[in-house]
């Protein structure tokens, strides 16, 4: 019966940890990536920024900074929607609200097209994004920013490139530290109890 009891209290407490643990890593974030690795002078490169709503709320009063990387030409930006608007000028997004629930399950992307500008012949370049507000159901988020892979431009003009969509991330073992000390702690604590007994 004694048993029992630890084994419950440690089984309640290690969700209890998990519960918390997942919606204090839980809001909102944030990707930036070109969609080749490289381009000539003239090519058209495509600037895609990624905001993802991690949960467990929906998110508000989104605005996020943007910029076209100097030596590229602004041509077009699509966001999928009318009400997300990107300003070329200052680089600004208005992304407003973003739900769990939306049509692209929690994300929206802005693709801006740009055209490479001979002053960036033979050079390499990155875009940079971030929040510059984003607010969730219990608050402010932190402001996070993100910078895209490199852009190699060549030498010549052309339109021979080559295509690299990853833009991915390698998954954030820091978050899941806090929570696999706490349940060795709950568990040791759990196997001492019972062996006292």
């Amino acid at each position: 019966m004694y048993k029992n009891k630890i084994i419950l209290t440690v089984v309640a407490t290690f969700l209890l940890i998990f519960a918390s643990a997942g919606s204090a890593f839980a809001g909102s974030d944030i990707s930036v990536s070109f969609d080749k690795s490289t381009a000539n002078v003239g090519d058209q490169v495509i600037m895609i920024v990624t905001l993802t709503n991690t949960g467990p709320g929906d998110l508000t009063n989104i605005n996020v900074s943007a910029p076209i990387p100097a030596g590229m030409k602004f041509m077009t930006a699509t966001t999928g929607t009318t009400k997300n608007l990107y300003n070329s000028s200052t680089g600004i997004w208005q992304v407003d609200n973003l739900k769990l629930s939306s049509k692209e399950g929690g994300k929206k992307t802005l693709n801006i097209t740009m055209e490479v500008l001979p002053e960036l012949s033979g050079k390499t370049i990155t875009a940079n994004a971030s929040y510059l507000s984003v607010t969730d159901s219990s608050g402010t988020d932190p402001l996070k920013s993100a910078q895209s892979q490199p852009l190699v431009i060549g030498g010549n003009a052309g339109n021979v490139t080559a295509n690299n969509t990853s833009g991915a991330t390698g998954t954030p073992w820091g978050k899941y530290a806090l929570v696999i000390v706490a349940i060795v702690i709950i568990l040791g604590a759990g196997w001492y109890m019972m062996k006292r007994k």
